[in-house]
């Protein structure tokens, strides 16, 4: 079993099953995905964002293979529905984003794309049943 080290009221995880408390979450997410969106594998630390594959609300965990690190303008859509990743790590774009906003068209380039930033460790990966909760249940088909 994966150690906890207590660290300034909030438990840190050296393995995947630990619950973070919601700053050590963030900062592990970008840890794991080097500072890099990873979508677009931009690296400008200030225009990246961490994200819930499965949020917490929903029954998802704290843990870092039910976090992804994303560009700031890719995140809402990710939480929205209008982009998506299956269980091979391909990149998912609605087609009601180009419907739904006259501007959409912009991330059609990244449809069907490998991403292009992910974990080293398989435990960081993001979990295969997150990412198929989120296409079932949040990705606008």
């Amino acid at each position: 079993m994966p150690k906890e080290q207590e660290h300034t009221g909030v438990f840190v995880a050296n393995g995947p099953q630990h619950a973070l408390g919601e700053g050590a979450f963030q900062l592990m997410v970008m840890e794991a995905y080097k500072r890099s969106c990873a979508i677009t594998g931009y690296r400008v630390l200030p225009a990246l964002e961490t994200t819930y594959i499965k949020p917490v609300s929903k029954g998802g965990t704290k843990t870092l293979d039910n976090g992804i690190l994303l560009r700031r303008d890719l995140r809402p859509l990710f939480d929205l529905g209008y982009i998506t990743i299956s269980e091979d790590y391909t990149i998912l774009i609605s087609s009601k984003l180009k419907e739904h906003f006259a501007s959409g068209s912009a991330y059609l380039k990244y449809h069907e794309k490998s991403l292009k930033a992910m974990p080293e460790r398989f435990f960081e990966l993001p979990n295969k049943e997150n990412l198929k909760w989120h296409r079932e249940n949040v990705f606008i088909k």
